[in-house]
């Protein structure tokens, strides 16, 4: 099953994505890990991401889509995927779209986890990383409202999209997920 995780900064994804991948046995992609991985590792690409990241800014597509694609091609994800924090622009779609498509597979659903505004700042205060504080955070929703919110709208066009509620526990939050998810996995 190939799943994509989406949600704004702090709604748990990583959290979820971590829960998905202990059900199915299948890896959890968090981009953000990956290109932090990179910068931290001191690769060309650790060095080309770096100042995007330092100012919380989003990486540009051929960057990020090149990551991910490689990752993908990892034999750990022939049985499926979940990607926390890709697709983020209708590029990365389509990029994703096309590598999938060679491959002879799909993106099987799109969940949304929805939380309101002032829950997703606490959130993110309180996970005290180096790349989250206010200013950061603000120009991440400016980014999220221009680029993803038609990522989110493309998919729920193709009836790929589930949105849920992100409030209450981990467990009732997976819970609605798993619901979200089809049948047959």
């Amino acid at each position: 099953m190939n799943i994509i995780l989406f949600g704004q900064p702090g709604a748990g994804k990583g959290t979820q994505a971590k829960n998905l991948w202990k059900k199915f046995g299948i890896p959890h992609i968090a981009t953000g890990d990956l290109l932090r991985e990179a910068m931290n590792e001191g690769t060309s690409l650790g060095q080309e991401v770096a100042p995007y990241l330092e100012a919380g800014r989003l990486v540009p597509d051929a960057l990020v889509s090149g990551l991910v694609m490689e990752r993908l091609n990892s034999e750990d994800c022939h049985a499926g995927f979940i990607l926390d924090g890709y697709p983020r622009t209708l590029p990365q779609v389509e990029a994703l779209e096309t590598a999938l498509k060679e491959k002879g597979k799909k993106v099987d659903k799109v969940v949304f986890i929805e939380v309101p505004l002032e829950i997703l700042l606490q959130r993110v205060e309180s996970r005290g990383r180096a790349d989250d504080n206010l200013e950061t955070v603000k120009r991440r929703r400016i980014d999220y409202k221009n680029l993803t919110e038609p990522v989110k709208k493309d998919y729920a066009t193709r009836n790929l999209l589930a949105t849920v509620d992100g409030l209450g526990t981990t467990e009732e939050v997976f819970g609605r997920i798993l619901a979200s998810l089809p049948q047959n996995s």
